[in-house]
């Protein structure tokens, strides 16, 4: 039986250190000269699955071209910046060629359906693509597509799939967590019908206080639509003022939200943030930098970027394969704001 090559084997092959070589398969980031020689010495030799490769691999697709499409600029947040990482690094070891553009509000859609054609692009990533007409529009070209989120609506036809956090389960668990430590009145801060994932972290605090037979206190929570200020810590004092009483917990839809919410509290009277608990959601840097640290859920990311560009590639070798939603776990991180549970993460 013929022995199967190992690291190595392509090391001394090609004259290089093992390291060098694991890096190269395993997706690290080396020289795209080097890897590219590592990679090409991997399917001559056999090794593991590269032999594939030149066949057309799901797992190590060439000479593909994806657009990164977005409705806001992506390097203006910390969010945007670590899911950017994760598509690129996975977009460098499957070999792809990556164009980006921001579609602005005011952008024709016949713009950017003449920019797809012209660039001959074989997928298309869709971030921050919330409302239903737009969805539609970039389905339409018939082009395989998958989307960070999106927005609420289940009725958009189409073959394309959806990449997402796990956001009902984690704050189901989060909030049981905290009623077992003795909150009462649950609240929520942001609009549920946003986007997909608003609505699952809301719908997942709707259900873990159904299955606790708690009461959800609408008239403690902030359900407005978009035009709401809910980033504004001043707007969001003026309405917990006159509150004669707070909530135990507050479930934000994001940390943006969460952070504001810990300003406006701390300047509302004869309040003590001992009492009460805050959760936001993505964990960006700012949430641990904050006092006090904010407990907030979270998302990996890079993995999540990852995960897209994997679940593309899957959707351009099979175009017509049935609609589907991918969900990635998250995890909580306990800190300062959730003083029920002790968390100092």
């Amino acid at each position: 039986m013929k022995k199967s090559p190992t690291i190595a084997d392509i090391a001394d092959a090609l004259h290089l250190s093992r390291n060098t070589v694991s890096k190269a398969l395993n997706g690290k980031h080396i020289s795209p000269k080097t890897k590219q020689r590592i990679f090409d010495t991997a399917v001559q030799m056999g090794y593991k699955s590269f032999d594939l490769i030149s066949s057309g691999s799901e797992t190590a697709k060439t000479d593909k071209k994806i657009l990164i499409l977005s409705s806001v600029p992506l390097l203006t947040a910390n969010y945007y910046i670590y899911l950017i990482r994760g598509i690129m690094a996975q977009a460098e070891h499957c070999r792809l060629e990556i164009l980006q553009y921001v579609f602005q509000p005011d952008t024709d859609f016949e713009t950017i359906k003449r920019y797809i054609y012209q660039f001959g692009v074989d997928g298309i990533l869709c971030i921050e693509f919330f409302k239903k007409e737009l969805m539609e529009d970039i389905l339409s070209l018939d082009i395989p597509t998958v989307f960070l989120d999106c927005c609420c609506d289940e009725n958009i036809g189409g073959d394309y799939d959806v990449v997402l956090s796990d956001n009902g389960e984690t704050v189901r668990a989060v909030v049981r967590e905290l009623a077992a430590a003795g909150a009462k009145r649950f609240a929520f801060i942001g609009n549920p019908f946003n986007c997909k994932g608003f609505f699952e972290r809301y719908m997942g605090l709707r259900a873990a206080l159904i299955e606790l037979d708690l009461p959800f206190r609408e008239d403690l929570s902030i359900l407005k639509g978009n035009a709401f200020p809910y980033g504004n810590a001043a707007a969001l004092g003026e309405f917990y003022r006159p509150m004669p009483v707070l909530p135990d917990c507050i479930v934000c839809a994001n940390d943006f939200i969460a952070l504001a919410l810990i300003d406006a509290l701390k300047q509302r009277k004869h309040t003590d943030l001992a009492e009460i608990n805050i959760i936001g959601f993505d964990n960006i840097p700012e949430s641990r930098l904050k006092s006090p640290k904010l407990s907030t859920v979270n998302i990996d990311k890079q993995a999540l970027g990852r995960q897209a560009v994997d679940t593309l590639l899957e959707r351009i070798a099979s175009p017509r394969r049935p609609h589907r939603y991918i969900y990635l776990r998250n995890n909580f991180v306990k800190r300062e704001t959730t003083p029920f549970l002790h968390g100092d993460a």
